[in-house]
């Protein structure tokens, strides 16, 4: 408990470390951003895709009746 409890100290003690800690953390929010940001792209075109097979499967259905 001791070495975490300096460490800590350290951190709040060295603003070069303190500094490099927030990049670091601004870093990966910007990364987690861009990832969400291509996740909703990838999810609206598999939407999208399933509405053209639905509307296919409909389609066909009709032209069976």
């Amino acid at each position: 408990m001791q070495k975490q409890e300096q460490e800590e100290a350290n951190k709040m003690s060295n603003p070069f470390q303190q500094a490099c800690d927030i990049l670091e953390q601004q870093t990966r929010v910007d990364i987690a951003e861009e990832e969400l940001k291509e996740a909703e792209e990838v999810m609206e075109l598999k939407k999208n895709n399933l509405f053209n097979e639905k509307a296919k499967l409909e389609e066909l259905a009709n032209e069976y009746e």
